[in-house]
């Protein structure tokens, strides 16, 4: 029979289990003003940059509960669940970090929230008196804050933020912040600032006016095709993607002004993170009339013309000098071939 003593130490330790396992109980609960769907979907970010996982919840008269299980923290948007053929996010997503343990709650509507818990409160109260500021005057003052604070988790969180001395800046958070609950964002927001340090040192090499890098890709025939083979015609680099929902989006816009114009410029579609297979059949799918090429994994192509987001199209001129870059899919783009041509 178990005496006293150890009668008790079991019960104390199953008590201090339970309220561990309370304590580690993470959970998001919101509502939503004048909301009128019935569910919303949450999407939030896996092990890396571009993986994401999504749940559909309840969310009868704007009001639902998202009780993640996860070891790691993680950013998470919340949105009416999108109906066929609607964008996830289309009237705005609430933006919230999820960090385990912490219970977070979401008011306001999806458009304009109000995000509490520790974390995110902390979060809100550095990132206030920084908006409209420039990104670089961001990032100085989440270098300063980093400084100032090592052992915060909102730390590892501001190197998203940063766009120089990354590894020496990450350095100064503590140890049991960067390997703890942390670690997978701080991973993907190290990795990701150092893109962006590399981009705004290769952006100084494609401004306007400068020669356009030449390359040499295979071409939807299985050809080597080069930007130098197109000289003597406006030529539009179209850096694109089939899984790229805007720059499928934008296809017939580019179809009607490649018909308008397609005697005085070439559009040269550059396919980006895509499989082989998924990229001839995105151009057969939608019957894409210009010259394309496949971009590999193993190019360095979008980091030569500092790529920072898709679609981008760069319009060069008929000497091969950068005359005009365009990020996303915006109307200014046709706005500028117009008064180019006409």
């Amino acid at each position: 029979m178990m005496n006293k003593t150890l009668f008790a130490a079991a019960m104390l330790c199953t008590q201090l289990s339970q309220i561990c396992c309370a304590q580690q109980k993470t959970e998001v609960k919101g509502h939503f003003d004048s909301f009128t769907a019935d569910s919303v979907m949450v999407i939030y970010m896996g092990d890396t940059p571009r993986e994401s996982h999504n749940v559909t919840l309840p969310a009868k008269g704007g009001d639902f509960v998202w009780t993640p299980a996860v070891d790691k923290a993680t950013i998470a948007y919340i949105a009416a669940k999108p109906q066929q053929g609607e964008r996830f996010g289309a009237n705005g997503a609430a933006q919230v970090v999820v960090i385990p343990g912490e219970t977070v709650t979401v008011s306001g509507t999806p458009l304009e929230e109000t995000v509490s818990s520790p974390f995110n409160t902390a979060l809100n109260a550095f990132m206030k008196p920084l908006e409209g500021k420039s990104d670089d005057e961001v990032a100085k003052a989440a270098a300063d804050y980093i400084k100032a604070n090592p052992s915060s988790l909102v730390s590892a969180y501001l190197v998203n933020c940063l766009v120089s001395d990354i590894d020496k800046t990450v350095e100064m958070i503590d140890a049991g912040v960067r390997n703890g609950v942390m670690s997978k964002l701080l991973d993907i927001f190290t990795a990701q600032a150092k893109q962006e340090a590399q981009r705004r040192e290769a952006s100084k090499n494609v401004q306007n006016g400068m020669p356009a890098p030449d390359f040499t890709l295979m071409d939807i025939n299985g050809k080597d095709l080069s930007l130098s083979s197109l000289r003597g015609k406006y030529v539009v680099l179209d850096f694109w993607g089939s899984w790229c929902i805007w720059c499928i989006r934008g296809i017939p816009k580019m179809k009607e002004y490649y018909a308008k114009y397609q005697d005085k410029m070439q559009i040269l579609g550059i396919d980006c993170n895509d499989t082989e297979e998924k990229w001839r059949a995105a151009v057969k799918e939608h019957d894409i009339p210009w010259l394309h090429v496949y971009n590999p994994k193993s190019s360095e192509l979008t980091k030569t013309y500092a790529i920072q987001g898709y679609p981008t199209k760069i319009v060069i001129d008929p000497k091969g000098n950068i005359v005009k870059t365009v990020v996303g899919e915006d109307p200014k783009f046709y706005d500028y071939l117009d008064g180019l041509f006409r």
